[in-house]
């Protein structure tokens, strides 16, 4: 598990990001962070993505779009209904996207694979690269 600290985000820190959401084949990247940081990372994940960014803010509608490029943040994981959880494994699956999904949550999901309440394969996809986010308080 890697750890970052996102805000203030350092110039490696930003190099660090830019080189996860650079243009091309992307990891899928999860990204573990406290609840009151949660809507913080996402935006700061958002404005380093590359082509279309889509965020789906859950609980809410899962957006998944249908272009094949570009990156999808999904901001809460951990509130995924079953369906959502279904239908992003099934579009994952869709070999012709060179879609990058970075997953923001605020509970552990292996937590939920092992209670069965979080799909085991749908977190093989999104945990390729495993981030634990921090953001310090502003002085």
């Amino acid at each position: 598990m890697l750890t970052r600290i996102f805000d203030p985000l350092s110039k490696a820190d930003a190099e660090w990001l830019r080189l996860l959401t650079m243009p091309g084949p992307r990891p899928n990247v999860l990204v573990d962070c406290s609840r009151p940081v949660l809507m913080p990372v996402v935006m700061r994940l958002a404005a380093l993505s590359t082509g279309p960014v889509t965020v789906s803010q859950i609980p809410g509608e899962l957006c998944l779009p249908r272009h094949g490029t570009g990156t999808v943040i999904v901001s809460d994981a951990s509130a995924l209904t079953l369906q959502q959880q279904i239908d992003l494994y099934d579009w994952l699956s869709d070999r012709g996207r060179t879609v990058q999904v970075i997953t923001v949550t605020s509970t552990p999901l292996w937590a939920l694979v092992e209670r069965g309440q979080f799909l085991e394969g749908l977190f093989h996809r999104l945990d390729v690269v495993h981030v634990c986010a921090t953001v310090r308080a502003l002085a």
